[in-house]
């Protein structure tokens, strides 16, 4: 079962499904160096079959897609971003970085318009 722990805005039920449930839904990797603007967001814990719990961040963009992650880099940055800028998202660039273990990571930062 998903139970959503935080979101942009009241969400109708197609933005719910769109955001939680949805096939067409594509990971935060397919963006690479993109620009995203976001329409609406909502994080949510997600039950896996083994009966772990994880936490999902998703996006809706104003092209209707929708991404999610369970990155906490980027959720961490996602959340500084809202911190920030509240109801008012800028455009938000996903990059990448390398750790220190030579494994590649995604992050996420505030582009000028």
């Amino acid at each position: 079962m998903k139970t959503i722990i935080a979101a942009s805005k009241e969400l109708t039920k197609t933005e719910k499904y769109l955001l939680t449930s949805s096939n067409a839904t594509s990971s935060i990797k397919g963006y690479e160096g993109q620009i995203i603007e976001v329409e609406a967001w909502c994080k949510f814990n997600d039950k896996a079959d083994d009966g772990s719990e994880t936490t999902i961040l998703s996006f809706l963009t104003a092209d209707g897609e929708s991404i999610a992650t369970n990155s906490k880099v980027v959720m961490k940055a996602f959340d500084e971003i809202v911190e920030a800028f509240e109801d008012e998202l800028p455009p938000i660039e996903v990059t990448t970085g390398t750790s220190k273990n030579g494994r590649k990571y995604f992050n996420l930062k505030v582009k000028a318009k």
